[in-house]
C-alpha cells in the first residue's frame, strides 16, 4: 500500500510533474507552508510568528493567477508575491524568493539589488498565507510568447513597511508577544493560529508514538510520549516513503545547527534498503549493524513529521557539556555532522504483545553512515558554516558538500538548465516602493532538460547562470529613504539560453517613501521599462543571431 496522503509524501509527484494544459495548477499548501516556515525559522528572529494557510487568502491568490497577467492586485491590503516561467515545476518558487537574502542587509535595512520578495516571504508579522498556480497562455511579447506558469501568494498582515525592518533578530522566541507560546523556534498564538499546535503534536485519546535511537557505540534508550498523526492507512504492508522529504529535513535541520563542517547529507539506494528490512521484520529493535539507526513507531500513519520529532530533542541537549537532559541520541545522529548517506523505509505492521498496546502500528527506520553518537564525541563543532570543510569540499547551502563522495556536484545541477527555461518573479504590498531588474539567472525551480519536458531537475541552491556568471541587463531601484533614491544602470546583455527576471511595479501610497510625489516616481519607473525595452529588443536580435533553436 502507497503512502501518498495529501502531505510532503505527495510533494514531489505533485510539483515536479509537468504541466501542459492551460488551466489551474493544484498546488500543495503544504510544501509551500513548510517552505516559509523554514526560512522564516531560519532568519534568527526573535519574534517571528509561524505561519498558518488561509483559504481566503488562497481564493484571492487564485483570482490573480486566473487572469493571466503578470500585474500586482490592488486594493486588497494583502502582501503579495509573483513568479511566472516558461518551465512547469513550482516546488523551487519560494525558494527563489528567499534567494534575495544575498542581496538585503538587515543591520542597514537596505537592498543592493532587488529583496522585496524575500523580505515578504520572511515578515514577522505576516502570519497567514495563501498561494494559487495556474498555467496561461503565451501573450504578446511577455516570457517570448510562450505558454508560462503563474505563482501568486498573498500574505496577511502584509509586510513591507517602508522604514520597517521585516524582523528583530534574537534568539528564537524571546520577543513573542505574552499570550504566545513557542513552536519550533517560531511564536505561535491559539486565537490567531486557530490551532495549538502543542495539542496537535503531542495529544490524541488513541495514538501512542515510541522512538529509539543508538549505535553499536552507545547504550539503547527508549522514549515513550503521546502524538496524534493524521489520515488513515489501513493495509498492513511496504509504505513509500517520499526520499526527498526525509533528505530535506534532515539537511534543515543540519544547516540550522551553527556547525563550521557539517556535510551535506544525500540519498543512498543501500541504506535504505537495509533500514525496509528492518521494518519488514515488524519487530521494535535495533538491528545488528554497524550503521547508525533511529526507530520510530506509531499507532497513526502519518510519518511527514518523524525527522521533526527527533529533532525536537534538541531541547534535552547541551552541546557545551555534551549532555542530556533526557533523550537526545536521535537528534544527536540527525546532526552527526560526519553522517552524510541517509536512507529510510517505513511498513504498516499488525498489533503484537505489548507494543503500542498491541494495536496495528506504523514503523520508520533511517540509516545513517558513516555513523554517529560516538561515546564521548559531540555531533558537530559550532562556527560559521563551512568554515571547516575539507580541503577537497566547497561550501553548498552552508553544508559541506564533496563531488567524489556525494556522487555528484550539487553546483552543476543547479547552475546547468536546458536552453528554454525562462522565469520571472515580482513582488510588492502597498506599503514599500517600486523595485525592478533584469539579470541572466536561472531559479532552482525544475530545469528542463528535453523539447518534450520528460525530465526535471530540482534543488535548492541560490540562483545562478548557465555559464555560472550573472549580467545585469537593466536595473531601476526606487529606495525607501535609506539610499539615493533613483539609480538606473543599462548594458548589453550577454546572450544566454536561460534568463529570469523579476519585476516589481509600482504601487504608490502618496509618496515613494523617500519625499517624493508618487507621479515622479511612476516617471522613472517607465523611464526605466522604455530602457529595459531597449535593451531586451538588443538582446533578442543577439539571441536569434547566436541560437536558432532557444525558443523551442
Amino acid at each position: 500500500m502507497k503512502l501518498c496522503l495529501l502531505t510532503m509524501h505527495c510533494l514531489f509527484a505533485l510539483t515536479g510533474t509537468f504541466v501542459d494544459a492551460i488551466g489551474p495548477i493544484e498546488l500543495s499548501k503544504e510544501f509551500f507552508l513548510e517552505k516559509h516556515n523554514e526560512y522564516r525559522k531560519a532568519a534568527g528572529a526573535s519574534n517571528m510568528r509561524i505561519m498558518t494557510w488561509d483559504d481566503t487568502l488562497a481564493t484571492f491568490a487564485q483570482s490573480v493567477v486566473d487572469t493571466c497577467i503578470f500585474a500586482h492586485s490592488s486594493g486588497s491590503g494583502y502582501g503579495e508575491n509573483l513568479w511566472a516561467g516558461t518551465g512547469n515545476s513550482i516546488d523551487g518558487v519560494t525558494t527563489s524568493w528567499h534567494n534575495e537574502i544575498s542581496d538585503f542587509d538587515l543591520s542597514s535595512n537596505t537592498c543592493s539589488n532587488v529583496c522585496g520578495h524575500y523580505t515578504q516571504v520572511v515578515w514577522w508579522s505576516s502570519y497567514k498565507l495563501g498561494c494559487a498556480a495556474r498555467r496561461c497562455p503565451g501573450t504578446g511579447n511577455f516570457l517570448g510568447g510562450n505558454d508560462f506558469t503563474l505563482v501568486a501568494c498573498n500574505y496577511s498582515p502584509p509586510g513591507n513597511y517602508v522604514g520597517e525592518r521585516p524582523f528583530t533578530e534574537g534568539k528564537p522566541c524571546s520577543a513573542c508577544d505574552t499570550e504566545d507560546y513557542c513552536f519550533d523556534s517560531l511564536c505561535a498564538n491559539v486565537a490567531e493560529d486557530g490551532t495549538d499546535f502543542r495539542v496537535s503534536e503531542t495529544t490524541a485519546s488513541t495514538t501512542t508514538s515510541t522512538s529509539e535511537s543508538t549505535t553499536n557505540q552507545l547504550s539503547t534508550s527508549t522514549n515513550q510520549s503521546t502524538s496524534t498523526t493524521s489520515a488513515a492507512i489501513d493495509d498492513i504492508g511496504p509504505i513509500e516513503v517520499s526520499k526527498e522529504h526525509f533528505l530535506e529535513k534532515h539537511n534543515e535541520y543540519r544547516k540550522a545547527a551553527g556547525a563550521s563542517k557539517m556535510r551535506i547529507m544525500t540519498w543512498d539506494d543501500n541504506l535504505a534498503t537495509f533500514a525496509q528490512s528492518v521494518v519488514d521484520t515488524c519487530t521494535f529493535e535495533h538491528s545488528d549493524t554497524f550503521y547508525g539507526e533511529n526507530l520510530w513507531a506509531g499507532t497513526g500513519t502519518n510519518i511527514d513529521g518523524v525527522t521533526t520529532s527527533w529533532h525536537n530533542e534538541i531541547s534535552d541537549y547541551d552541546l557545551s557539556s555534551n549532555t542530556c537532559s533526557n533523550v537526545c541520541r536521535h537528534y544527536r545522529q540527525v546532526v552527526w555532522s560526519t553522517s552524510y548517506k541517509l536512507g529510510c523505509a517505513a511498513r504498516r505492521c499488525p498489533g503484537t504483545g505489548n507494543v503500542l498496546n498491541g494495536k496495528d502500528f506504523t514503523f520508520v527506520v533511517c540509516n545513517y553512515n558513516p555513523h554517529g553518537n560516538i561515546e564521548e564525541a559531540r555531533p558537530f563543532t559550532e562556527g560559521k558554516p563551512c568554515t571547516g570543510c575539507g580541503a577537497d569540499d566547497y561550501c553548498f547551502d552552508d553544508l559541506c558538500a564533496n563531488v567524489e563522495t556525494d556522487g555528484k556536484d550539487f553546483r552543476i545541477s543547479e547552475t546547468t538548465a536546458a536552453s528554454t527555461t525562462t522565469s520571472t518573479s515580482e513582488s510588492t504590498t502597498s506599503q514599500l516602493s517600486t523595485s525592478t531588474s533584469q539579470s541572466t539567472t536561472t531559479t532552482s525551480a525544475a530545469i528542463e532538460t528535453s523539447p518534450s519536458g520528460s525530465t526535471t531537475t530540482q534543488g535548492n541552491s541560490p540562483s545562478s547562470t548557465s555559464g555560472g556568471t550573472s549580467t545585469s541587463y537593466t536595473t531601476t531601484s526606487i529606495s525607501d529613504g535609506t539610499s539615493s533614491p533613483y539609480t538606473t544602470s543599462t548594458s548589453d546583455p550577454t546572450p544566454t539560453m536561460t534568463t529570469s527576471t523579476t519585476d516589481s511595479p509600482t504601487n504608490c501610497p502618496g509618496s515613494d517613501g523617500c519625499g517624493n510625489p508618487c507621479v515622479v516616481t511612476q516617471e522613472k519607473y517607465r523611464e526605466s521599462l522604455r530602457e529595459w525595452k531597449k535593451a531586451m529588443e538588443k538582446w533578442q536580435k543577439e539571441m536569434n543571431k547566436s541560437c536558432k533553436s532557444c525558443n523551442q
